[in-house]
């Protein structure tokens, strides 16, 4: 006979002895057995808020905050008499697993912390003026030890790193010395990570002209007044000839249209004339169309092959640095 699967029913008696061993052992500070009987009234459908706030004692005692947090992270968003606990120990934990951004962004988006008792809010204030201080410590060791290690190995060829120390100066808004500027117009670093140190320099303002170095070519930019790479004139203006393919064979455009951002990375800030924009997207559809042989490359254009020979070398460039 099929057996049919129930939740099974816990006995008063059994409950109310089962939850009294449970904080007897949290008292005697036995976290792990404590935690198993929690789990196992939990289980049961037992999720009372003593019978929760002990499990996530014993997590914390335990040094399973990760654990803790996740919970939490379901908790502090459900409306109840309980909630104002709930929020006090998920920013503690954040404090204490060094989460001060996390911790800082919580306590403003949630206004009604100004509503807690005393005690709660108190502390919270206090958990929130020390991550702020944390965070600034931190993000001050990032930026002199980063900036120290972008300049060690910038014409090496260890890009992956080079763009991580970008990445996170970029993250903490730290502001770039005149040594970082000047690798703009060194010809011997890479042009992809001249593209990550424009972007980092527009995130925190540069608002003084740079001299910029590339595949050759020299332009004078402000990065505060850099466009995103798909933003640019270029873009739009390229796309305007090839938007055929979009029912012809949209296939090709997919793959056409990896390639230009591919270009347009190691390319950009750099300009393109637009009378020149439709022979680079046959240039764009010539290089990856699978159609095209050796003989019709010939046959195009001289401005064409250019552009082909120009889309080549970019993409080389970009997968040298960036896998995908």
């Amino acid at each position: 006979m099929k057996k049919e699967t129930k939740n099974i029913v816990i006995f008063p008696k059994w409950k109310e002895a089962l939850e009294r061993v449970s904080f007897q052992l949290l008292k005697e500070k036995e976290y792990e057995t404590a935690l198993a009987m929690f789990n196992e009234l939990i289980k049961h459908g037992e999720s009372t808020h003593e019978i929760i706030f002990g499990k996530l004692l014993c997590l914390a005692e335990l040094e399973k905050l990760e654990k803790a947090i996740k919970i939490l992270e379901q908790l502090i968003f459900q409306e109840n008499d309980q909630r104002h606990e709930y929020i006090h120990m998920y920013l503690t934990m954040l404090y204490q697993t060094n989460e001060y951004e996390q911790l800082i962004n919580t306590v403003r988006q949630m206004e009604q912390i100004n509503h807690f008792p005393k005690q709660y809010r108190e502390h919270i204030e206090q958990l929130y003026l020390m991550s702020q201080t944390k965070k600034a410590e931190n993000e001050q060791k990032i930026k002199s030890k980063y900036n120290k290690r972008l300049l060690e190995i910038i014409e090496t060829n260890k890009y992956e790193e080079q763009r991580h120390l970008i990445r996170t100066l970029k993250k903490v808004r730290a502001t770039p010395s005149e040594d970082m500027f000047e690798l703009l117009r060194n010809e011997r670093i890479h042009p992809v990570i001249k593209t990550d140190l424009l972007f980092w320099f527009k995130t925190v303002g540069i608002t003084q002209s740079l001299n910029l170095e590339k595949l050759g070519l020299y332009l004078s930019v402000e990065p505060i007044k850099l466009t995103p790479i798909t933003d640019q004139t270029i873009y739009d203006d390229v796309h305007s000839h090839l938007h055929y393919l979009e029912n012809e064979d949209p296939t090709l455009l997919t793959l056409i249209e990896k390639t230009f951002k591919r270009f347009l990375y190691v390319w950009y800030p750099f300009p393109l004339k637009q009378a020149q924009t439709k022979y680079f997207a046959t240039a764009l559809k010539a290089i990856v169309d699978p159609k095209r042989t050796d003989e019709t490359y010939t046959n195009f254009n001289p401005l064409v092959n250019k552009f082909m020979k120009r889309i080549s070398i970019c993409e080389a460039l970009y997968l040298s640095v960036i896998e995908e």
